[in-house]
């Protein structure tokens, strides 16, 4: 499948086919999430964050001293 991709303001943009976008869930006003990866773009309807979306930020040990407490 190619998309052609557009001028649309200061930005370019391009067109999902509906086959993909019915797909995936995409409809007028879903936020997706754009992410730089080494290979490309990756575009994905923006949902719950993952344990590893959360985590990917993160290297190294944790600075933190954790802590306990008991609640009554």
């Amino acid at each position: 499948m190619t998309v052609t991709a557009q001028q649309w303001g200061n930005s370019i943009s391009i067109r999902i086919p509906f086959r993909l976008a019915d797909k995936y869930g995409i409809v007028k006003g879903t936020e997706l999430e754009i992410r730089d990866t080494k290979n490309g773009f990756e575009l994905k309807p923006k949902g719950k964050p993952t344990l590893d979306d959360l985590l990917a930020p993160c290297d190294g040990e944790n600075p933190y001293e954790e802590f306990f407490c008991k609640l009554d």
